[in-house]
């Protein structure tokens, strides 16, 4: 009589009504809706505070990024300029997209490339906060904000010129809150 167990035997053979070997069904994974990278941003910097507002996936974008800039000097800070990134390179990569391109401003900006990364979210998960990096044009490193999500905002129509044109006029979209 052989003592070995029996359970691992080579050899052993299913009986009829005896359960087999379980079958493992792979199914393929739901695809999972992503957040759209589109909407308001903000975010401060050692004496700057930062309004970003993005859009780059509606449904009418324009596919462009507005800056606002704001001097720390108390609780709201004060308007000092803003940016204008128009005509940018925008990459889609798996977890996250990454925007560059030369910016325009209300004031001679030292580092006008503008860089900036957002990781890609599903909507099961929290909004991840965008990276604005700026760049000089021999891609020496400049500021750096880490700007949280504030909500969705859309392009309300039209342009308007800025108050703030001393070096550089331009016109930008006008912008608003979605209600």
């Amino acid at each position: 009589m052989d003592q070995s167990d029996p359970s691992l035997a080579s050899s052993a053979v299913p009986v009829a009504g005896a359960a087999a070997k379980p079958t493992v069904i792979k199914r393929p994974m739901l695809p999972v809706a992503m957040w759209p990278l589109s909407g308001s941003y903000a975010g401060l910097g050692d004496d700057y505070r930062v309004e970003v507002m993005l859009d780059i996936d509606t449904l009418r974008s324009y596919a462009l990024l507005t800056v606002d800039f704001y001097a720390l000097d108390g609780q709201l800070g004060t308007h000092i300029g803003a940016g204008l990134l128009r005509s940018s390179t925008i990459a889609n990569h798996s977890d996250h997209t990454l925007i560059r391109g030369v910016g325009r401003f209300t004031f001679g900006a030292a580092a006008p490339l503008m860089e900036v990364r957002i990781p890609r979210h599903n909507v099961l998960q929290r909004r991840a906060p965008m990276t604005l990096r700026f760049l000089s044009m021999a891609l020496g490193p400049g500021a750096v904000y880490t700007c949280e999500y504030r909500g969705h905002a859309h392009l309300a129509g039209g342009f308007e010129s800025s108050p703030m044109a001393t070096v550089l006029p331009f016109e930008r979209p006008c912008l608003g809150h979605a209600s």
